[in-house]
């Protein structure tokens, strides 16, 4: 039976010699595996086709649940943009990476939405992005995935339920806050995570990314909220682990 499948290609393998395999992320936000029979030798087909981070329409014959063989199919969106350069490449691989590992736990056609949504955000005039904004994007996009997935709670104090004000304290490894009145540890420092996180949540994407700017704020955010990822979704992380070791600032 051939089946359509659209999505996003999060991973390429080689297999064999001619093959390809790739994990798609379907519209649906199911994970799908399927092989592309000799297309690393082909004349008539584009190894395009297979690339990570494309948005493809596939015919495939499944044979099993989740894996199957593409017969024919064609590219909806390359996101050229995130393809140009090393550090937007290496940006892509995390919001790839982090889609697999999620699809991996939950299964919620938002996720395959919001993915597509920060994809399309990036247009081919823009200018570079800020290692601000790319940091930014990278936390934004992961808060928002763990909150489709229910893993962020109610905006206000997890202890007392009240308004968290200028000071809170970040209860990692969960993401969720306690106000200064109920924890004496609170820091100004944390409250404003806890204001960067709402805004993530509340902002629309291309207002959001513009308001991006202070670098060491949104560095020390990702790497808190990375403890938070590794505690509600255990995945490997190769490419974000990478990125957010890095020190870069400046231009992205």
């Amino acid at each position: 039976m051939i089946d359509a499948l659209r999505g996003i290609i999060l991973r390429r393998k080689k297999y064999q010699e001619a093959d390809s395999i790739v994990t798609v992320l379907s519209e649906n936000g199911l994970l799908k595996h399927v092989r592309f029979h000799g297309i690393q030798q082909s004349k008539s087909r584009s190894t395009l086709l297979t690339e990570p981070g494309t948005y493809v329409d596939l015919r495939v014959h499944f044979r099993d649940e989740g894996n199957g063989s593409v017969k024919e199919g064609s590219i909806i969106d390359r996101f050229e943009p995130w393809k140009k350069g090393y550090s937007m490449l290496g940006l892509l691989s995390c919001f790839l990476e982090f889609s697999e590992g999620s699809a991996t736990s939950f299964d919620s056609n938002d996720l395959f939405i919001l993915l597509t949504s920060w994809l399309g955000l990036v247009k081919p005039n823009d200018q570079t992005l800020s290692s601000a904004q790319a940091t930014g994007m990278l936390s934004a996009y992961r808060i928002q995935a763990m909150q489709i997935a229910g893993l962020i709670g109610a905006q206000d104090c997890a202890h007392c339920g009240g308004r968290i004000g200028d000071r809170a304290r970040w209860e990692i490894p969960e993401i969720s806050f306690v106000c200064g009145a109920c924890n004496p540890d609170a820091t100004t420092e944390h409250a404003r995570f806890f204001r960067t996180i709402e805004t993530m949540l509340q902002t629309p994407l291309e207002s959001l990314v513009a308001g991006f700017h202070d670098h060491g704020h949104l560095k020390g955010l990702e790497q808190y909220a990375s403890i938070c990822v590794r505690h509600a979704l255990p995945f490997n992380s190769p490419a974000t682990d990478a990125f957010t070791a890095s020190e870069k600032v400046g231009s992205f």
